[in-house]
Order: C-alpha cells, then structure tokens, then sequence
C-alpha cells in the first residue's frame, strides 16, 4: 500500500512529520481487514465513576475512508468521556493521561 501524508493532525493538532510512519504502519495494519474480526479487551470502572473504551481510527479529511487500528485505551472516572489529548504511539500510561511531547509538529 502506497501511503504518503501531506499532514496529519490528531485532535486539531499537527502530527511531527517524523512521526508519520507510526500512523502509517496503523493504517497498513488494519485497513481492507474483514468487518467480522473481533477484538477482546477489559475495561471496568475500577470503583470510579464511568469507564470509557478508546479506539484510535485514522480517517482521511473527507470522511470517506477509516481505518479502525488495534489500538484501544480504558479510561476511568473524570477521564471515561474524555478523549485522550495524543496519538496512541504518544502515550506514556495505561490510561494516556500522560503523553510524551514529541508527538506534535511545532514548527507549524
């Protein structure tokens, strides 16, 4: 599959371009797979209010194609409805409440 990325943005934020081999490896690894495979992970409240379950999807900017990855995060309490602020590649903690700050283009 031939991808190349003129940008990427996660969250309105530009992805740094020297990240973009993450994103594309997702994408490769996922998109054109049958819609009927499964994916089994937990997710509990742990005691807390609410737990949410997280999955990162790279769609083109028309909204036409996706790609659904592997990539899935539980989040709990205040965090249960709340995206995560990163990239999957980006997060530092089970929940990502925690993301390494090489992950966006500044330069932009």
């Amino acid at each position: 599959m031939g991808l190349y990325f003129i940008s990427a943005i996660f969250g309105g934020k530009p992805i740094a371009p020297n990240k973009h081999s993450l994103v594309k490896k997702d994408v490769e690894t996922t998109y054109g797979l049958e819609t009927g495979i499964e994916n089994t992970t937990a997710c509990s409240t742990n005691d807390k209010e609410g737990a949410g379950l997280w999955q990162w999807v790279v769609s083109t900017e028309d909204g036409m194609t996706h790609s659904f990855s592997w990539h899935t995060v539980c989040r709990t309490g205040a965090l249960a409805f709340d995206e995560p602020e990163c990239p999957f590649f980006a997060c530092l903690n089970a929940d990502c409440s925690s993301c390494a700050s090489d992950w966006e283009d500044t330069s932009m």
